[in-house]
């Protein structure tokens, strides 16, 4: 996949950017990559799924804070190719201009999942709600 943007972009480069009468045809060029990424995307994106299914029958009687870890355990792992932190929040990773449907309830949920909501004993358990069922959106 990266071999064949790399030859359009290698491409472009030789001929020059498209002019008005070309777009059509840069269009026609790289439609099938972007495409093939995509549902290679929406593949991983389905892999991720099943790993999170896994996971919540794993948590099903598991204390907040442990059902935290093994959460950030998920993200830092399997996940972490397609999502990244920036300041306090986890938001999807953009690869060649498109990421992984991660749904807004996921990342509102990571959001929400702070060491403060967490400590057994001193938080309210019902700060940290239950994890969503479905992590990506499906195309």
């Amino acid at each position: 996949m990266l071999r064949a943007l790399w030859n359009l972009n290698t491409l472009r480069g030789t001929i020059g950017f498209p002019q008005d009468e070309d777009r059509v045809i840069w269009v026609l060029l790289g439609r099938p990559v972007a495409l093939a990424w995509r549902a290679m995307l929406a593949e991983a994106g389905q892999y991720l799924q099943q790993q999170w299914e896994g996971l919540l029958l794993e948590m099903i009687d598991l204390p907040p804070g442990t059902k935290g870890a093994k959460i950030i355990s998920f993200v830092n792992g399997s996940a972490s190719a397609f999502l990244e932190r920036q300041g306090g929040r986890y938001v999807p990773r953009r690869l060649l201009d498109q990421n992984v449907p991660f749904t807004g309830e996921f990342t509102q949920y990571l959001l929400r999942l702070r060491p403060e909501n967490l400590q057994s004993g001193t938080a309210d358990t019902a700060a940290l709600p239950e994890p969503p069922r479905r992590i990506v959106r499906v195309f």
